[in-house]
């Protein structure tokens, strides 16, 4: 069945503390970047810190060095701070926002503030880390309440089943989820201009596929962001 899952414990996320996962990322097959993606809880708090750097000739056709920050409460189940310092090829931009649960209010540093529902809501680092804490065995389909900067979405997690990954290891049986971001609510034009990750999944129907690997660590072998 569907679930919420804002009820659910997160408590389990605490597995992955002190992780540090390296990506390779390409465009249309070519090899474009590299990402890191690291995690750490202190005192209840679940951090997750992702860095992605162009490489070779995208640094001139466009340039990426883009560095993402997620606060997470274990205890809430719910986004407490998030920041990004963007370094890209059309847009340099420092972006901090910080989220109060007693108002529902969350608010940035370019002067914006707006509401967040009472239920809870995830950034798209902390979905995907609550993603890897769920047996899929027991849902069909997944749904989560995510904040991108202002915007909410409601995502659908649909349980895609078990297929082969051919990847450095060799061949591997793993799972494929996709995410689709779908309107919560009327959704407001920014007031300022986001970068390109954020851009590009922003969108109605907008999907994100993951290939995660075996419990217990769940590791996401593979994302793939569009579906171009």
């Amino acid at each position: 069945g569907s679930s919420g899952l804002f009820a659910s414990d997160c408590g389990r996320m605490e597995n992955f503390a002190n992780e540090q996962l390296e990506f390779s990322m390409k465009y249309k097959a070519i090899q474009s970047a590299t990402s890191i993606m690291s995690s750490d809880v202190q005192d209840s708090v679940f951090t997750v810190k992702w860095k992605i750097d162009t490489k070779g000739v995208f640094n001139w056709l466009f340039k990426i060095h883009n560095f993402y920050t997620s606060e997470f409460s274990l205890n809430r189940c719910r986004t407490l701070k998030s920041e990004k310092q963007i370094d890209q090829k059309n847009i340099q931009q420092s972006l901090f926002i910080k989220y109060d649960w007693e108002k529902l209010t969350a608010t940035s540093n370019v002067d914006s503030t707006w509401g967040i529902p009472p239920q809870g809501c995830y950034d798209l680092l902390s979905m995907i880390y609550k993603l890897r804490t769920i047996n899929s065995a027991d849902h069909d389909s997944i749904q989560f309440i995510v904040d991108i900067e202002s915007q909410i979405w409601s995502v659908k997690v649909n349980i895609l089943g078990e297929v082969k990954l051919k990847n450095d290891l060799g061949i591997s049986n793993v799972e494929k989820v996709e995410l689709t971001f779908l309107s919560f609510e009327k959704t407001a034009k920014r007031k300022w201009k986001t970068d390109l990750l954020n851009n590009r999944i922003s969108k109605p129907n907008s999907k994100i596929q993951i290939w995660f690997g075996p419990f217990p660590k769940r590791l996401p072998l593979l994302m793939k962001f569009g579906t171009d």
